[in-house]
């Protein structure tokens, strides 16, 4: 969120006493946030149907305002359901922070207000929704932007590492003969198995899950060898698992074309990619994705389980 424009970020107000108003407005604007205020729900509501904001900052109730009623009402509409939600407390009283955590609150603040505090108390709020987006539903990883600041992070630094993109080949005929149900039950499967492989090299290690069946994680270059080598094991002694018993004798799957013919499709097989910056430097986080997607693909052309390491010894290649 440091990287993100604060005047992109759209933020509410809904405070009855115009003093208190008034005096976040100038915090926020002092902070280069888009601010606008309000004295009552349904002004807020009617804002919100005309535009979306990234956070609401209320009261927790006033003649006006009830935070409670305002925050229920949020939370049970789809469209504003993940919206942030920071309480104004009039005293610091437990039951009342936690009547704002059952209404849904991210977070709360007690009057009188702390500039320091409220400015803390929103970027941390604007940081976990981030985090939020960005996480799988599924398998509760990071996805593609957390990736992407992870590799910026490391390229930046200079450090040695490794990266290893990772698809299942088949995925889709796989979904088409069992359904998306044992679909997701593979997908939970390769995610864990290449969790526990990362935790058991003990590396400094990142997973994460873009989507689909497209998977990303970064390692230490010692460590990575190693570490492919193991998923796929574990990965083709585990996944005929998945399938019934007389597929998994037969080797393969029967599926029914648009035109009514029967055709044989292979079994899931795991693929990678692998890239590091050992021989020359990683510049852009889309070189590296793009790099190790042509080793994946050179990889999948296999037709087994594989990982295929980048040999090439300088960039750009000619």
């Amino acid at each position: 969120m440091d990287n993100k424009d604060p005047s992109n970020i759209k933020i509410l107000v809904a405070v009855e006493d115009t003093k208190i108003q008034d005096f976040i407005i100038l915090i926020l604007l002092g902070e280069g946030y888009t601010a606008k205020a309000y004295t009552a729900n349904e002004q807020v509501l009617q804002h919100l149907r005309q535009e979306p904001v990234d956070l609401i900052i209320t009261d927790f109730k006033s003649g006006m305002v009830d935070g409670l009623r305002l925050c229920k009402c949020l939370r049970d509409t789809v469209l504003f359901s993940h919206t942030p939600v920071i309480f104004l407390l009039p005293e610091d009283e437990l039951l009342l922070k936690t009547k704002s955590i059952y209404a849904g609150a991210d977070d709360f603040i007690t009057k009188p207000i702390s500039s320091e505090e409220l400015i803390a108390r929103i970027k941390a709020s604007l940081m976990r929704m981030e985090r939020y987006q960005d996480i799988n539903p599924l398998t509760k990883l990071p996805g593609l932007s957390t990736a992407t600041r992870e590799m910026k992070k490391n390229i930046e630094s200079m450090q040695k590492f490794a990266v290893a993109l990772v698809d299942l080949n088949n995925f889709k005929t796989f979904n088409d003969r069992y359904g998306f149900k044992r679909g997701d039950q593979v997908l939970l499967h390769t995610s864990q198995t290449i969790r526990k492989t990362l935790i058991k090299t003990e590396t400094e290690a990142f997973l994460s899950h873009f989507g689909g069946d497209d998977f990303l994680f970064l390692a230490e270059c010692s460590s990575i060898d190693n570490i492919c080598q193991e998923i796929i094991k574990i990965f083709q002694e585990s996944i005929n698992g998945f399938y019934d018993e007389q597929e998994r004798e037969n080797g393969h799957i029967l599926l029914t074309d648009g035109r009514g013919s029967t055709f044989q499709a292979p079994l899931l097989r795991i693929n990678m990619g692998v890239v590091t910056n050992e021989q020359y430097p990683f510049f852009t986080t889309a070189q590296v994705i793009q790099t190790a997607t042509e080793l994946k693909d050179h990889a999948k052309a296999s037709g087994i389980s594989a990982y295929s390491k980048e040999k090439r010894t300088s960039y750009p290649f000619i």
